[in-house]
């Protein structure tokens, strides 16, 4: 009896898993881990796409993104490597943008020769959910590049006229990181992104990181300083360029439509249909805290699991799907699903 139990009980389980079919979600990064050469190994899809970035960038500042993006560190005389490391920081948005954008379209010509599953849904933080827009239709790749062009030199701005915020990167459990909120309140620093359970990142007052990090250190809190430019996710720093943002985006070719494949906003958590809605995302989320982490929670009830949810980048700079396995919602449907297909 107990063994009829069993397997009644195991049928039920398969039964459930097979009834609602298994979806898929591609994700895209945000800034914070490029680094030159990053898309060396897919060169000739790049050159597919190299004239409308020429025609947005301008040839100059194209040729020198193509050079950074495709040549290898080892290559590059050892006086101009400082140069090269500087400079794929300051064009970080498109350099990621224009890597994740190509891979997509690589894998998107796999779905079409029928190598590879269709994505059911798209996500991504901050610079992620733009190159998931246009890979779902919303923006076409010159909107896209254009915009992210335009969020770097804003993010540029308020750095020159603040220029002294940081961004920082805690880990840990729930009791950690409510310490860890503590320190930042006391310290000014505010949660910008939420990546997974355990990984905050918070921006503030590069002046006063020292006192949050000693804090931090007491407590045994991990840590880590990203090397970005400025506070990002923060009114007290993002304040300035909004009006630049503003203006870009109302420009009358702006046009935004409804994407083909459903993208789910970090700001709202929820999936964009109206373009009205789409356009106001991308103004307030340059100065709004983002949540991926909720995001995920969303594309598991919608029925994504771990292996589906993939992230289209280069390996030198994915992040966001070592944190999946931080979601315990996420691994334990992970397992089951595992064991029986098995």
């Amino acid at each position: 009896m107990q063994l009829r139990r069993k397997l009644t009980q195991v049928t039920q389980e398969l039964e459930k898993v097979f009834r609602k079919r298994i979806k898929i979600a591609w994700v895209f990064p945000g800034q914070g881990k490029e680094v030159v050469e990053m898309s060396a190994d897919i060169k000739e899809a790049l050159l597919e796409i190299w004239e409308p970035v020429e025609r947005v960038l301008k040839k100059d500042y194209a040729d020198m993104l193509f050079y950074l993006l495709t040549t290898k560190e080892s290559e590059i005389e050892e006086a101009k490597r400082p140069w090269a490391k500087m400079m794929i920081k300051m064009f970080a948005q498109p350099a990621v943008f224009i890597d994740c954008y190509c891979r997509a379209q690589i894998r998107l010509k796999k779905v079409d020769r029928g190598e590879e599953k269709a994505p059911d849904f798209l996500a991504g933080p901050s610079l992620g959910e733009i190159t998931a827009l246009v890979v779902g239709g919303a923006l076409s790749f010159s909107q896209g590049l254009r915009l992210v062009m335009m969020r770097n030199f804003a993010m540029f701005s308020a750095a020159y006229f603040i220029n002294d915020g940081c961004m920082i990167a805690v880990f840990g459990d729930s009791k950690k990181r409510t310490m860890a909120e503590n320190y930042a309140k006391k310290a000014k620093f505010k949660i910008a992104n939420t990546n997974n359970p355990e990984e905050v990142v918070f921006s503030g007052p590069r002046a006063i990181l020292k006192k949050f990090t000693d804090n931090l250190e007491k407590k045994r809190i991990g840590y880590k300083v990203l090397e970005t430019i400025d506070a990002f996710h923060n009114k007290d720093f993002m304040g300035h360029p909004q009006q630049t943002l503003n203006f870009v985006l109302d420009l009358p070719d702006m046009e935004i439509s409804s994407p083909s494949i459903p993208v789910f906003s970090c700001l709202t958590k929820n999936k964009q249909k109206s373009p009205r809605q789409i356009k106001r995302n991308l103004i307030d989320s340059v100065i709004n805290p983002t949540d991926f982490s909720e995001v995920v929670f969303r594309l598991v009830r919608a029925g994504c699991v771990a292996s589906t949810i993939v992230e289209v980048a280069s390996p030198n700079i994915a992040y966001l799907a070592n944190g999946l396995k931080r979601f315990p919602e996420l691994r334990e449907k992970s397992v089951l699903v595992e064991q029986v297909t098995t």
